[in-house]
């Protein structure tokens, strides 16, 4: 799987990257998250132990992409982190995934929390074919990536192919993640030519960018991207926040079990040869793992509005299957209320009854009973 998020003779660079300080975050009141390059300290022990080429390709990565803006610098920091630290996946369920898409993050950046630096979300097939019918294109993310930065900065990242990514930064210089989600949309782009800023001044990049702004949408999905952006990212956001209250636990390598296994014995048998180890340990530490939630609950409710005779009790006809918006929240607790925890609010589906089919699958029609729409 990292392979499809970064070719793979770059990985070891990345790895290394990870434990260098290249990139500068800071907070702006006006711009929101900025970033800053500092140079590659390197000493030259340093470069006699991993070589030259190690360097150059982890030169190549800084340079090529904190050049597309300071959203695509903090996503090579954030694969960066999630090679060291070992990929996590999580596959939810579509029915899940529909009910957090109807769920609104209400919440300050300070109090988001996820339970890895950097998380990773598969967009299940059924997911991805209800995005398809609702939005009209075929281009639609299959997994979406999510870190938390310095100064409770989010990134996160909706990959629809190899070097075809929406990246989106989200920053407390907005009340909630909310509200930052929401305002995205009208911000892509707009940070492509951060680095040039203090150089250039504020006019000519803004300049730059809206130039830029239309030659991209010309040459992609335009607006429809960054709308399936936030609504995938949503998701990314909201599953971390669930994988915080519920819990997570290991289930073992999301793919190539039996290769993963073989590794592991290797690493276990004292009579291996040290040259097998160190290739069996790089391919243990550059597996996939695969999460899922320490507990199961239901990810919404459902409501039933009607009487027996099919109607509200107010006279009016009984309404079509929608759902009612769920969120998360900070709410008081302990003595005087002075303490805050977060809970989630689950969104209800209302008239499931009448909804025929899976609720992920659109092709459906409501119906009344016994009558097809």
């Amino acid at each position: 799987m990292l392979d499809n998020l970064f070719k793979s003779k770059y990985h070891s660079a990345l790895k290394w990257l990870n434990g260098k300080k290249w990139l500068d975050i800071r907070l702006d009141d006006k711009h929101g998250a900025m970033c800053h390059l500092k140079p590659l300290a390197i000493s030259r022990e340093e470069m006699l132990e991993v070589g030259q080429e190690l360097v150059e390709r982890a030169s190549w990565v800084v340079r090529e992409y904190s050049s597309l803006g300071s959203s695509f610098a903090m996503y090579a920091k954030t694969i960066s982190e999630m090679i060291a630290s070992g990929p996590k996946l999580f596959r939810p369920t579509a029915e899940q995934c529909l009910a957090l898409e109807n769920t609104e993050i209400k919440i300050p950046f300070e109090t988001y929390q996820q339970p890895f630096p950097v998380v990773m979300i598969q967009i299940p097939p059924a997911y991805r074919e209800h995005l398809k019918i609702q939005y009209k294109t075929n281009r639609i993310p299959s997994l979406v990536i999510t870190s938390k930065l310095e100064h409770n900065i989010i990134s996160s990242t909706s990959w629809f192919g190899i070097d075809d990514n929406v990246v989106i930064t989200m920053s407390p210089k907005y009340n909630t993640i909310e509200e930052a989600l929401v305002a995205s949309r009208s911000n892509k782009h707009n940070d492509q030519f951060d680095f040039m800023r203090e150089a250039l001044g504020d006019d000519v990049v803004d300049h730059m960018h809206n130039v830029v702004s239309q030659e991209v949408e010309k040459n992609s999905g335009g607006d429809l991207d960054f709308v399936l952006a936030e609504v995938t990212q949503r998701l990314g956001i909201n599953f971390s926040l669930m994988m915080t209250l519920l819990g997570v636990k290991e289930s073992g390598p999301a793919s190539n079990e039996a290769r993963y296994y073989k590794n592991v014995r290797v690493l276990e048998n004292p009579h291996a040869n040290e040259t097998n180890k160190q290739r069996a340990k790089e391919s243990v530490e550059k597996t996939t793992m695969l999460y899922e939630f320490d507990q199961q609950i239901e990810f919404y409710e459902t409501n039933d509005q009607r009487t027996k005779h099919g109607v509200i009790d107010d006279g009016r006809n009984s309404p079509k299957p929608h759902w009612r918006r769920g969120h998360f929240r900070m709410q008081a607790h302990g003595e005087n209320h002075s303490l805050r925890k977060l809970i989630f609010i689950k969104p209800i589906m209302v008239m499931k009854d009448i909804f025929i089919g899976d609720l992920a699958d659109t092709t459906t029609t409501y119906t009344a009973k016994g009558k097809s729409k």
